[in-house]
């Protein structure tokens, strides 16, 4: 056993390995198991294909289309990032949820609330318009945001089907 081994050969490194290994069983189920993804093999490894459909929110400021073009990477990703992310979140953390409880369901330190985001749709919007005020310098009074599909055809991106209205941005 490599614990052994390690003892054998160093009496202190194979303490520290042990501490460390402590913490992170701690960290691991005190915050909901939420430090676990690094041990995922493979979560980054999909491949992104440009003939795969690709989503984009188009919002509007004051009745102004957000140019996300001209923003920034990290405030492009901040503005479009965010909106699929709070989008999806509830499938999201069902599935975690579900895939969790398989494995520790027994130990019975499995709490549903725990895999539940406690945010409103209008706070939100209101995080959200936040950002948008900080990112774009200007005051929001109105805002929408539309998520429309779009498939890589013949060199550039072409609409596919109709924009759809985000009901979760409220006014």
């Amino acid at each position: 056993m490599f614990l052994k081994q390690l003892y054998r050969h160093s009496k202190t490194a194979c303490f520290i390995l042990i501490a460390f290994l402590l913490a992170f069983i701690y960290i691991f189920f005190k915050w909901g198991i939420v430090a676990a993804p690094v041990l995922q093999y493979g979560m980054f490894s999909a491949p992104v294909h440009l003939a795969d459909t690709q989503q984009v929110y188009m919002i509007s400021v004051n009745n102004k289309p957000v140019d996300c073009a001209a923003l920034s990477f990290s405030d492009r990703d901040i503005l479009q990032v965010s909106l699929a992310d709070y989008e999806k979140q509830g499938a999201v953390n069902e599935s975690v949820y579900n895939t969790m409880h398989k494995f520790l369901g027994f130990t019975g330190l499995m709490d549903k609330n725990k895999y539940v985001n406690h945010i409103s749709d209008a706070g939100f919007t209101q995080w959200y318009k936040a950002k948008l005020e900080k990112i774009t310098g200007a005051s929001v009074d109105s805002l929408s945001v539309y998520k429309q599909y779009f498939l890589w055809r013949q060199n550039s991106l072409q609409p596919v089907g109709t924009p759809i209205k985000l009901a979760f941005i409220v006014p």
